[in-house]
């Protein structure tokens, strides 16, 4: 066997060294890559695991938000994690809720529930009108606290009231006693006043069977002084009595030479204050034979009555077949239309169903009197337009009419009135039994009472005097107006 070199066997043995090495190395390489390998997967799994578990508690999103960084920096809260420091703040809650830190979340809310439940009842069985809030314990706080501050201000006020109270029972004690001390002062001079009464009393009985007969005597000489002023009046009374029937006699006297000194009113009647001329049925006038001479004036109406009948009595004598007095009514109704010299032209108002006016036929206007002027009196509520609804304001057509047409309006009956025109009679209302203590109905009531005796009183006056009493539509067919009227 050739000798080995050195020099290559030096080579050989580095590179079996190296190689031994480098398997070592390999070795020691692949047992730490099996390692770290082992603990990476490891850690891993650890990792995912722990990620899992974060994941279940908080999100990302959540460790992004203010209230977790708020949290995490919160100062007072100690040292620790945020769930220690959360566990910390629900146990502060706790204790400041309930007053203990270890119940749970589910257990002060159960508590928290049943209290606001409980004082709900309890506020409804007082009648306190308060609703409380499931969700909202503050507002459920300040709602309690309004109540108790309104509960101490009622209660301040009832003890302020209270002894209000207390003092005014006391004034009223006071000033008790002291009209019962006035009370017994007066019982006691009361009672001297009796015992002096008492004693006045029986010296006057001790006196008056001596004074009895002093008392008939004075008695006998008033019965016979009453006795002679009777007399006395009985003379005076039967002088008296004669001088009233003296004075009635004068009376009477006076009133019957009163009437015969006054016109008449009936005579009137007795003559017509025209006739008719002429007739024109073709445009409906008439030509009467009175004109500008005797005052007539346009305007002016007149009845027409049959010149064979003649003028119709001024008070009714004839009742009607509705058992009415009849009205004088007669054949037309004219109005005055054009005034001439001695004539006048008339256009025809109304005409009487089956009458023809004729020449001659008279025609009569109770106001209207060339010679005189009658003195009317008109009282009353008057129904111009015979609507059934009387009113006062009708009246003073009336008495238009009468001084547009001559006559003379006076406001009371006296014994230069010639004529009384009555309005409608005043109706009384009917009162009810439930309308009997009402201001209103018995107001109504005393009006229209009033309103009759006026109307009665004037009634009397007029039968008293002998004036003769028209009521509206007599007056008004005497004067041609009546179908006027109702225009």
């Amino acid at each position: 066997m050739p000798p080995i070199n050195s020099a290559y066997q030096n080579t050989r043995t580095g590179l079996i060294s190296w190689l031994v090495v480098f398997v070592i190395l390999f070795v020691v390489a692949a047992i730490f890559a099996i390692y770290y390998d082992v603990q990476y997967n490891h850690l891993d799994q650890t990792s995912k695991e722990l990620s899992a578990k974060m994941a279940s508690a908080v999100s990302d999103t959540d460790l992004a938000s203010p209230e977790f960084v708020a949290i995490t920096n919160a100062k007072g809260q100690g040292s620790g994690t945020v769930m220690q420091k959360l566990i910390r703040q629900r146990g502060a809650e706790a204790r400041t809720i309930t007053g203990n830190d270890k119940q749970t979340y589910e257990k002060v809310n159960e508590e928290v529930l049943a209290t606001l439940q409980d004082v709900d009842k309890d506020l409804k069985a007082k009648n306190v009108s308060v609703t409380l809030s499931s969700d909202n314990l503050l507002q459920n706080i300040r709602l309690l606290a309004s109540q108790v501050t309104q509960g101490a201000d009622a209660v301040a006020k009832a003890q302020a009231d209270v002894k209000a109270a207390n003092d005014r029972a006391t004034q009223v004690t006071a000033e008790r006693d002291k009209l019962l001390g006035e009370k017994d002062k007066q019982i006691a001079a009361v009672q001297a006043q009796l015992q002096e009464v008492q004693a006045q009393s029986a010296k006057y009985q001790e006196s008056k069977n001596t004074s009895v007969a002093d008392i008939e005597q004075s008695a006998k000489q008033a019965m016979q002084e009453q006795q002679r002023r009777a007399d006395t009046l009985q003379s005076e009374l039967s002088k008296a009595q004669v001088s009233f029937t003296s004075l009635e006699h004068q009376f009477n006297t006076l009133k019957e030479k009163l009437g015969r000194l006054r016109v008449n009113p009936n005579s009137a009647l007795q003559r017509a204050d025209g006739k008719i001329n002429k007739v024109n049925l073709t445009n409906g006038t008439v030509f009467i034979d009175i004109g500008s001479g005797e005052s007539v004036t346009p305007g002016l109406t007149f009845e027409i009555y049959d010149k064979n009948k003649g003028l119709p009595k001024l008070t009714a004598s004839e009742l009607g077949p509705d058992g009415e007095p009849t009205l004088p009514a007669g054949k037309a109704s004219i109005e005055v239309i054009k005034v001439m010299q001695g004539m006048s032209e008339c256009r025809i108002i109304k005409s009487a169903p089956g009458q023809t006016i004729q020449e001659g036929d008279l025609i009569e206007n109770l106001v209207y009197d060339p010679n005189t002027k009658y003195n009317f009196v008109v009282f009353g509520a008057f129904d111009l337009a015979h609507s059934g609804n009387p009113t006062p304001g009708d009246a003073e057509v009336v008495r238009n009419l009468i001084t547009r047409w001559g006559g003379k309006t006076q406001d009371q009956v006296s014994v230069n009135t010639d004529f009384v025109i009555l309005g409608e009679e005043p109706v009384l209302p009917s009162v009810t039994t439930d309308d009997k203590d009402n201001p209103l109905v018995q107001r109504r009531l005393e009006d229209a009472q009033k309103a009759l005796d006026a109307y009665n009183d004037v009634k009397a006056q007029a039968l008293k005097l002998g004036v003769p009493i028209l009521d509206q539509n007599r007056f008004l067919y005497f004067i041609g107006y009546y179908d006027q009227a109702a225009r």
